[in-house]
């Protein structure tokens, strides 16, 4: 035995490095100048060998962070007048407490070293049957040079085991040794510990429920050291309390391993994985939770090698920062995965001094990493960054969220990623890469829902879902690429001013959120049908492109730029749509667009075109349905409306444009309405089966030779009410048809001209559902080719005219079979003088007023008058046919 006059800085505090051979001290001379230690103290040190002192030193100070050289440079706290007892396991069992398992005889006691070598005959365990409690000096397991063999100590049933000064398990050469804590036992290593030194293996097992180490010293614990391989299992509700730092791969050549399936490991200051060595861990992936928090700093590869797993059930706490990959040498991986958790609290930086390299994958539905800043420093190193289904949780405000990446260095996996800014203002400027159609999806898992992400990247994943909060675009490419979807089940996706591209919108959950677009143009160039429920807004327009078709059924959708769609369909089914000018097949050559109202009301504000448009002079094909079917549908027109508004006559494309109003369906239009307007045009409007048209002024094949047009207004209760201050117009200049009939109306109360330059032709005809019936001041023949039948139907006067049928000879004016019905409503009317009514069929006068009839007419069917007054203006204006005059009647 030597005895070695030490230096203390006070009573107590000299240090051992944890991990190297428990005997050595360091000489004191080295201890005195390294650590400036005054107060002289005598302590004994037992089976030391002074020529062994300088060689432990040699491997402490190789130790490569500045940390770890102050433990390795400090001494072990050693009682005065302590003694070696060491475990033979001879004494006929395993129990700590007999006499004669111990060299020499007797339980070690508070001021006892106790060493546990390896190739024995029986372990060590303290509480065999029932729980004891028991202090020693430290502990060394695999000590004095012990070359092979495995020592083992086992402390169970409740019992408690104090440790004074240091624990070293597997402190030597070639050593493996294991120490169990379990059965509700503690552990208490009130100065630092060590696993695995010298090349010496060293495992912590803490299993089970109540069972607990803690460790006091002022450096903490170290998992592999000084060469050695240290591991620490954690298993069934085990805990471990570290008060001070927690130490993975401390130094070159050593290895360190956590493992924690279901328990809890508390450390009150640093984790430092990767401090020379090399550093794996793993929480997680048991069925109980799991969990590591660090009341500082994480450090994962400082210098060296890190890597943490953090699986399902596992949940890591940094009260500061996490830094991946710290310092030169560091390289620092961290796995997320199966729904683990990572909480960073300040900065998860990746190369944040000059690291070698940093890798962080976050991956499968949970799997999180909450943090304040997520950020890539400088630009040495190689650092990766890569979510596949996981999240990314903001936990502060900041305009560096997701900061520093550049290239594809931030990359979203063929799951997707999320985003949750949890109630902040958050920036991500990086750009969010993905090379495997990776789609971005947008939480606010707050209960304000005033979350904001700000996306300015150039940004490649593909697709955008916002749930929650607020995502607004800094950049046009801020959204990813136009091939992804936009789905908007909650929240606002404010596009901010940057027109976008999308393959579709929709909303796959909830009732939708709103797209905000700012002035931006929203284009849609989808393929497959989807549906939306929020809101569009702004002042900026929508564009839908595609076969697919989109419908709206919102009701709170408004914004005052163009609605243009060029194929596809739009409808709006159950939902209320205000916007500017509508575009409905008009917008670019060849554009082929539906629009659908049910159950719904769409305003224009501005006018509409269907079909063609003239500046710029595009062709295109327009289908509008209004159909009542399914409850009230509208639409409202502030402007124009026109249908077939321009073809291309020198490739002769032709521009179709349709207008059907069905079913109750209303289209009311402050404007006139040009029914094929100009240039290989073709319009057509349908009003059938009760639909309500109110429109300005119309004329059908309106402009030039090239336009066409046909109306069609049928079945009860379908109606077309002009209110503009000029006659209807059939084949204004171009070709015009329209044909009344089956209890449908036509109201032109200014008169009704047909064939004005161009070739009219006007059909009043009877159904099922009663005559169809123009209400007019006035039937006008024009300048151009025309032609009228009624076969069933009814004139009806608006107002008092002496040209009320005029222009028409020879058979240009036609009752056939079904007969014609004129009621002159109390007005009283007269043919012109030039006039020719003709046809096999009757005439028959209805209502008050009188009707004089000029002309050499010679309709064959007969007059019937059923009220009012007939008169003859002109010899044969009644006919050849029988006159039937009715009671009352003249």
């Amino acid at each position: 035995m030597q005895e070695f006059a030490l230096n203390a800085r006070r009573e107590g505090m000299m240090r051992h490095i944890i991990g190297a051979s428990i005997g050595n001290v360091a000489d004191t001379d080295l201890l005195s100048s390294r650590a400036g230690l005054r107060q002289p103290r005598q302590a004994r040190l037992h089976g030391l060998r002074q020529k062994r002192l300088s060689r432990f030193f040699r491997a402490a100070l190789a130790t490569v962070s500045a940390r770890a050289l102050m433990v390795a440079t400090a001494a072990i706290p050693i009682p005065a007048m302590a003694a070696d007892k060491i475990w033979q396991g001879t004494g006929g069992g395993s129990d700590w407490t007999v006499g004669t398992n111990w060299s020499p005889n007797g339980q070690p006691g508070a001021a006892d070293d106790v060493k546990i070598k390896g190739v024995l005959a029986n372990d060590a365990i303290i509480g065999v049957t029932t729980g004891v409690t028991t202090t020693i000096n430290s502990l060394a397991m695999a000590a004095d040079g012990q070359n092979s063999g495995q020592a083992k100590l086992t402390i169970q049933n409740g019992s408690v085991l104090t440790i004074n000064v240091s624990t070293a398990v597997g402190a030597n050469t070639n050593s493996t040794t294991q120490l169990f804590v379990q059965g509700a036992s503690t552990l208490i290593s009130k100065g630092d510990a060590s696993l695995g030194g010298t090349v010496g293996g060293g495992t912590v097992t803490v299993d089970g429920t109540g069972s607990n180490w803690q460790v006091q010293g002022a450096n903490g614990l170290f998992v592999g050291n000084n060469g050695g391989i240290g591991k620490l299992q954690v298993n069934n509700g085990g805990e471990v309390n570290v008060t001070r730092d927690l130490w993975l791969g401390n130094t070159a050549s050593s290895s360190g391993t956590m493992n924690i399936t279901s328990g809890k490991v508390q450390v009150g200051r640093d984790i430092q994985f990767g401090n020379g060595g090399t550093a794996t861990a793993t929480v997680g992936g048991g069925t109980g939770s799991a969990t590591l928090e660090a009341t500082n700093v994480t450090y994962l590869g400082n210098t060296s090698s890190g890597k943490m797993t953090v699986d399902s059930n596992g949940h890591v706490t940094s009260n500061n920062n996490f830094h991946i990959g710290y310092q030169t040498g560091g390289q620092g991986e961290l796995i997320i995965q199966n729904g683990g958790v990572v909480t960073a609290k300040s900065v998860t930086s990746l190369i944040r001094n000059g690291g070698t390299s940093a890798k962080l994958t976050v991956t499968g539905a949970g799997s999180t990493l909450e943090t304040r800043e997520l950020q890539r420093w400088g630009t040495t190193g190689t650092a990766q960054a890569t979510f596949n289904g996981g999240t990314l949780r903001a936990l502060g405000a900041s305009t560096s969220f997701i900061a520093g990446f550049t290239g594809t260095e931030f990359s979203i996996g063929a799951n997707g990623m999320i985003i949750d800014s949890n109630g902040f203002a958050v920036t991500a400027a990086a750009p969010l890469t993905s090379s495997a159609n990776g789609a971005l999806t947008v939480n606010d898992s707050s209960t304000t829902q005033a979350g904001n992400l700000t996306l300015s990247g150039a940004n490649t994943f593909v697709g955008l879902t916002v749930n929650g909060g607020t995502v607004t675009a800094g950049s046009a490419t801020a959204f990813g690429q136009s091939s992804g979807v936009l789905t908007v089940n909650g929240g606002t996706a404010a596009l901010n001013n940057n027109s976008m591209t999308f393959a579709g919108l929709r909303n796959t959950s909830g009732t939708g959120g709103t797209v905000s677009l700012g002035s931006a143009t929203l284009t849609l160039n989808q393929a497959t049908d989807t549906s939306y429920a929020g809101a569009i807004t702004g002042t900026g327009g929508l564009t839908k492109n595609g076969t697919g078709k989109l419908t709206l059924t919102g009701s709170a959708t408004s914004f005052s730029g163009q609605l243009n769609v060029n194929a596809g369909a739009i409808a709006i089914n159950g939902g209320s749509v205000s916007a500017g000018e509508t575009r409905v097949g008009s917008n670019a050559n060849g554009a082929n667009g539906t629009l659908t109202i049910t159950n719904g009301s769409l305003t224009t504000n501005g006018r509409a075109t269907v079909g063609g448009l003239q500046s710029p002079a595009n062709y295109g094909t327009g289908v509008v349905t209004v159909d009542g079917s399914a409850g009230a549908a509208k639409w409202e027109i502030t402007g124009n409306l026109f249908l077939g508004y321009q073809g291309n006559n020198a490739s002769s494309q032709l521009s179709n444009g349709t207008l059907n109003i069905i079913n109750g369906g209303i289209v009311t239009v402050g404007g006139s309405l040009p029914v094929g307007d100009l240039n290989n045009a073709k319009g057509t409007l349908n009003i059938q089966s009760g639909g309500q048209l109110t429109s300005g002024d119309s004329a059908i094949g309106n402009f030039n030779a090239g336009a066409q047009g046909e109306a069609t207004v049928t079945g009860a209760g379908s109606k077309w009410t002009l209110t503009g201050t000029n006659a209807l117009v059939v084949g204004g200049v171009g070709t015009g048809k329209l044909t009344i009939a089956d209890g449908g109306t036509v109201t032109a109360p200014k008169g009704t001209i047909v064939g004005n330059a161009g070739s009219g032709e006007l059909h009043v005809n009877g159904g099922a559902n009663g005559s169809g019936t123009l209400e007019t001041l006035s039937l006008v023949g024009g300048t151009g080719t025309k032609s009228v039948t009624f076969n069933g139907g009814t004139l009806k006067a608006t107002g008092a005219s002496t040209n009320f049928i005029s222009g028409f000879t020879g058979s240009q004016f036609e009752i056939a079979s079904g007969g014609m019905v004129v009621d002159t409503a109390g007005f009283d009317v007269a043919t012109a003088a030039g006039n020719v009514v003709s046809g096999a069929g009757t005439l028959t006068k209805v209502g008050a007023g009188t009707l004089t009839l000029f002309g050499a007419n010679t309709f064959s069917g007969g007059l019937t008058v059923n009220g009012g007054t007939a008169a003859a203006g002109a010899a044969g204006a009644f006919s050849s046919g029988l006159l039937t005059v009715a009671d009352g009647a003249t």
